[in-house]
């Protein structure tokens, strides 16, 4: 019976293996892209390497590796750091150990995915970068920030706008940016400490169609359904019920600036806000998040993490920046949770008096202070056409 059973077992053993090489031989490839079209491409990465082991000599495995994936040398501060990754648009899915830091010429696949870096009794924490051939990830700088901060190494930042054109270049020094956008519950401290009332953090002037307004006059604009101190979506000076970790909204953006003098920190620069925020991960941060959907989502809900490790920068409530288009428009980005997707890369500008239900709040603190240039008011590229003269046949 025992020698049977063994070699029943093996005849089961013969029978699987050689149908896992005909897979890998026949059907693995077409799997392998269909995965990496979904942009799952660790999901692909890994059934490669099962394909691999069972076919080791075939061609189109061969060139699909050599097409999609690359070494990569990976450092942190400290090092020993264990370094992790999982499918941006797969947040559910498991992780996938790449090893300890330093780490170098380490094949992985091409694709965007979140990382988690964590050392033993330091800490850990979760970014989604656009990564390179080299990167080097600094857990001690990231586990000091400000609570319920994210740090943002400085950099040079020029970048093309939709409806804007270039903007920059600009030097930018590290700062922090809240993680989450500014909740109700954080901003009924504001409204309960008499924020509305105390003229040290409402130094702006109120200039509306060109003129500038008496500070009663224009405080008397910013009041609740019930016409107290608040924003415009809320009553009795007090947030929704149940709605504590939703972000706050219907502010307008000499609330946002008031809020962030209140908090100890400013509204982000224009600039600032794309570093955090960049255009080219749009395709992928749009998936996980709350834009285009319904109505916004307590802070965190939706697993759209940026590079450095916010939330929500795409959709929920759009958000002030500090930077004017004109005398009567500020810059307001991100889109809310219900315009269309392409407003999380594309700027909006408001009159700071809007005090629309989309409107929210996200605060920075910078450690240097930011020169003028970055944050003035940002002309759009004009052409006027009619002027151009045409081109020639032979040019054209």
């Amino acid at each position: 019976v025992a020698v049977i059973a063994l070699m029943v077992a093996a005849g089961g053993w013969t029978w699987h293996e050689s149908n896992r090489r005909l897979w890998a031989r026949t059907e693995a490839i077409t799997s392998i892209r269909s995965l990496q079209t979904a942009d799952l491409s660790l999901a692909a990465f890994l059934m490669l390497r099962d394909a691999e082991r069972y076919a080791p000599a075939d061609s189109q495995l061969a060139n699909y590796a050599e097409a999609n994936t690359h070494e990569m040398s990976i450092t942190s501060s400290p090092p020993g750091a264990k370094i992790e990754i999982q499918d941006y648009v797969s947040p559910d899915s498991g992780w996938y150990t790449l090893g300890e830091t330093p780490l170098s010429k380490v094949r992985i696949p091409k694709g965007y995915f979140r990382w988690r870096i964590s050392k033993r009794n330091v800490g850990s924490y979760v970014v989604a970068p656009l990564a390179g051939s080299d990167v080097r990830f600094a857990l001690d700088s990231a586990l000091a920030a400000p609570t319920g901060m994210v740090r943002v190494p400085g950099s040079e930042w020029r970048n093309m706008v939709a409806f804007v054109g270039w903007v920059g270049p600009y030097t930018l020094p590290a700062f922090y940016i809240d993680r989450f956008e500014v909740t109700n519950r954080q901003y009924q401290e504001f409204v309960d400490k008499r924020g509305y009332s105390d003229p040290k953090y409402w130094d702006d002037k109120f200039v509306q169609g060109g003129r500038e307004l008496p500070h009663d006059s224009a405080m008397a604009l910013f009041h609740d359904r019930t016409g107290r101190p608040g924003p415009s979506t809320w009553e009795g000076g007090h947030f929704p019920e149940g709605r504590a970790d939703y972000p706050v909204s219907g502010v307008s953006w000499y609330e946002a600036r008031a809020y962030a003098a209140f908090a100890g920190k400013s509204l982000p620069a224009f600039a600032q806000w794309y570093r955090a925020a960049p255009p080219d991960v749009g395709t992928y941060i749009v998936r996980e998040s709350n834009i285009s959907r319904a109505d916004p989502s307590p802070v965190g809900a939706y697993q759209g993490i940026g590079p450095f490790g916010t939330y929500d920068m795409a959709g929920n409530v759009r958000e002030w920046t500090v930077n004017a288009l004109d005398a009567d428009r500020r810059f307001i980005l991100g889109g809310a949770s219900r315009s269309p997707t392409y407003l999380y890369a594309d700027p909006e500008a408001l009159s700071p008096f809007d005090r629309s239900p989309e409107n929210g709040i996200r605060c920075v603190r910078n450690v240097t202070p930011l020169t003028a240039d970055v944050t003035a008011a940002i002309k759009p590229l004009e052409r006027d056409f009619a002027s151009y003269r045409p081109a020639s046949d032979e040019v054209f």
